[in-house]
């Protein structure tokens, strides 16, 4: 089954199939899922790496303590009773209803636990920014997918197995499908889509910055993003507060452009810059800080890598992004220097990989099978090593569990990936089991 409304982005696919629930529905971006059905089955590494494989026995499943499967859930690595664990908040049920549970996985013995304590609001397509080693911060979501947006901000921390959840100040503008950074010691908002507006309002142009990690209240930058949008990719430069935006669902269709962020004390400039070389426009794609080529020779500019994606048929389309931070910017994009993904990924989940400092996992997502556009999910682990000229081929596995908008995080050396949403048999269904991922 094929979307009609992605003009809107995936969200207005997802609206259009509520109450159609064995169809699907999803919330990042793009629509539809698939485990099992014309599934690939690829773990994608650039040569020169090692090959990463799925475990053969699975972690628990969320079945273990009865929570149900979501998607456009957000998550972070926190430490608890001395341990990292996998902390994930929020989501969406199969049939679109928001939770607003907190859910701990503990990996030194292979479990699951519900917190007692929750994030205060149902909330899906919300987003997680890890504070400090025992703190984790969640910004925003949406009350429904493609459902108002909401301000909320709530901090999760530990003190050795304690777990305190404290509203903060609210956002300025509600919003969801966004992006949060840090900045120094400051959480940083951009872009995002709230149903409650009218027209191209929808689709928010706003950045917004905390005053502190805890945040007590909320700037509004005057500085605005060029097109509103939600569903983008975005990268934040390792090196220095700065920031890209590529493409992304819009008011009239998928942005062309691509925003790049500079700052000052963490007050954003905006550039708004359309490459020569076209991006393959859409949502759902992923975009990572490749590297600086020569700190010493050339300091100011900045490489990434955009991938995958969505305009209703999936992409494993791969450019290298150059940024000259000059004033103003300037970027080039070449086709050329990075190699495409194996297969089309579109609403992945991006980790670092565990088996490379100079690469990143790209993990399921929607694919275009055999011109079924976006019908399905793939189980692809693709690896993508950060070079600096072009790669020759990949290795390949697969997930036990084809899945899109899931979450996935890095523990030691372990990769896991959990939630999102999977179709088998034509039939849509949100996962409950987890993948591991050892070096």
């Amino acid at each position: 089954m094929k979307t009609t409304t992605v003009a809107r982005g995936f969200i207005g696919a997802v609206a259009s199939l509520l109450g159609v629930v064995a169809v699907g529905c999803s919330a990042d971006g793009g629509w539809e899922g698939a485990a099992g059905e014309g599934e690939i089955g690829s773990v994608e590494q650039a040569l020169g790496g090692t090959n990463p494989s799925v475990a053969g026995t699975q972690p628990a499943s969320l079945s273990s303590i009865s929570a149900a499967g979501r998607y456009e859930a957000a998550s972070c690595v926190i430490q608890h009773g001395g341990i990292d664990k996998l902390l994930v908040g929020g989501g969406f049920l199969l049939n679109g209803t928001p939770v607003d549970d907190l859910l701990l996985y503990n990996p030194s013995n292979d479990s699951w636990s519900l917190l007692a304590q929750d994030i205060g609001v149902d909330r899906g397509a919300l987003r997680a920014i890890k504070t400090g080693p025992s703190s984790c911060v969640f910004v925003g979501g949406a009350t429904a997918p493609l459902g108002n947006a909401v301000k909320d901000v709530d901090e999760v921390s530990v003190s050795g197995t304690t777990v305190t959840v404290t509203h903060m100040t609210d956002l300025t503008k509600a919003r969801a499908y966004h992006a949060v950074s840090l900045c120094g010691n400051q959480i940083m908002a951009f872009g995002g889509h709230d149903n409650a507006q009218v027209g191209a309002a929808k689709f928010l142009r706003s950045i917004e910055r905390s005053d502190d990690l805890t945040p007590g209240s909320w700037t509004d930058s005057a500085t605005a993003l060029g097109t509103g949008r939600h569903s983008f990719g975005f990268s934040r430069d390792d090196t220095r507060d700065r920031y890209v935006l590529t493409s992304g669902a819009t008011s009239s269709n998928f942005a062309s452009d691509i925003e790049v962020v500079t700052t000052s004390s963490c007050a954003p400039s905006v550039t708004s810059l359309t490459p020569a070389n076209a991006i393959t426009a859409g949502e759902g794609l992923v975009t990572f800080y490749e590297g600086t080529e020569d700190l010493v020779s050339n300091p100011n500019t900045s490489k990434f890598v955009i991938a995958g994606g969505t305009n209703g048929t999936a992409t494993a389309k791969a450019y290298e992004l150059t940024v000259s931070w000059a004033s103003p910017p300037t970027i080039a994009v070449s086709d050329a220097a990075a190699p495409d993904l194996n297969q089309e990924a579109a609403f992945p989940a991006l980790v670092k990989s565990n088996t490379s400092n100079d690469a990143h996992m790209v993990l399921g997502g929607l694919t275009d099978n055999a011109g079924n556009d976006d019908t399905f999910t793939t189980n692809a682990v693709q690896q993508y090593e950060d070079t600096f000229s072009e790669a020759n081929g990949f290795y390949l596995a697969s997930l036990t569990t084809g899945r899109f908008a899931a979450v996935a995080e890095k523990i030691g050396s372990v990769v896991y990936v959990v939630t999102g949403l999977s179709r088998a048999s034509g039939v849509d269904s949100a996962p409950q089991d987890m993948d591991k991922i050892p070096p």
